[in-house]
């Protein structure tokens, strides 16, 4: 489980920045670390750069994070919209992923583009 994790907090919106492997470990790791840093910089909008992760979760991983790790915040009102850009060879991954987690409730998107990311959020 090793990534790098940078931030920088522009007006309402975290803009985060993940490097490393992607793996079920590794995502959940990364979600609490977003939110602890969501919880101090004071905002509940965040985009979340993972096109440099390495890899792809397993499809049963991605049915099963949603479930696991999103309701400890969506119950803190943590993430009140989160925007994912990662690669577009990745569609079929985070397409799933994506369904999944709207499917239970949370406000998530997953773009290719960091601008449309960042302006889905400010809507």
């Amino acid at each position: 489980m090793s990534y790098e994790l940078t931030y920088k907090k522009k007006k309402d919106i975290l803009f985060v920045k993940v490097k490393g492997m992607r793996s079920f470990k590794t995502i959940i790791s990364v979600i609490k670390d977003i939110q602890q840093i969501c919880i101090k910089q004071k905002t509940s909008k965040v985009l979340i750069d993972v096109q440099e992760l390495e890899g792809h979760l397993k499809t049963m991983e991605a049915y099963e994070l949603p479930a696991l790790v999103f309701p400890k915040i969506r119950d803190k009102n943590i993430f009140e919209k989160s925007a994912i850009v990662d690669r577009e060879e990745s569609y079929p991954y985070y397409s799933f992923f994506e369904n999944v987690s709207v499917n239970r409730g949370f406000n998530l998107r997953i773009f290719t583009n960091i601008d449309d990311a960042a302006e889905w959020l400010r809507k």
